[in-house]
């Protein structure tokens, strides 16, 4: 997903498409030498961060978690001290937190506007892209409508319901 939006793929899909060719690297960028935040350093945060790192990226990281503060800082990426720290430093924030924080408190409305107006605020040029694939209810999608129609956002998505729907009894897919 982060190479699918910072090139710009699902737009150029619909433009070949309708048989339009522009050939432009007009906000399209590459992820080398970027960074990305990730929000959630247990097991996919760690995963994600690997791979960004093996893509040549940057990765700079927060959790409430002692042990998964220690993981990072040993696999040599920085910590950032507050979630609007997260994204203040970085181009690309990648969300991957449980239903519940390292104290058992809910992360529901985890990431708020403050959040994504701090999004690359140092310099906002660059691809400022939010990806949630955790849980629904971690950010609230009028929110991040409102980040991407403010500018603070270049763009964000999800796979992940507001309110997860219940697991059905058959497998539709048999």
């Amino acid at each position: 997903l982060l190479i699918v939006l910072s090139r710009r793929v699902l737009e150029s899909a619909r433009e070949m498409d309708a048989s339009v060719w522009r050939k432009n690297s007009t906000d399209r960028y590459e992820v080398l030498g970027k960074r990305l935040g990730v929000l959630g350093l247990g097991r996919i945060g760690r995963q994600v961060a690997q791979l960004a790192h093996g893509l040549g990226m940057d990765v700079v990281f927060y959790d409430t978690s002692e042990i998964s503060r220690e993981v990072g800082l040993a696999m040599g990426y920085h910590l950032a001290t507050s979630k609007e720290e997260l994204f203040r430093l970085s181009n690309f924030v990648s969300v991957h937190v449980s239903a519940t924080d390292a104290q058992g408190r809910s992360n529901r409305g985890l990431v708020t506007r403050e959040d994504l107006s701090a999004f690359a605020s140092d310099a906002k040029v660059g691809p400022r892209i939010f990806i949630n694939l955790a849980r629904g209810f971690i950010v609230d999608p009028d929110v991040l409508i409102d980040a991407v129609k403010a500018g603070d956002l270049r763009y964000a998505m999800t796979d992940v319901f507001p309110e997860e729907p219940r697991a059905s009894s058959t497998s539709s897919w048999l």
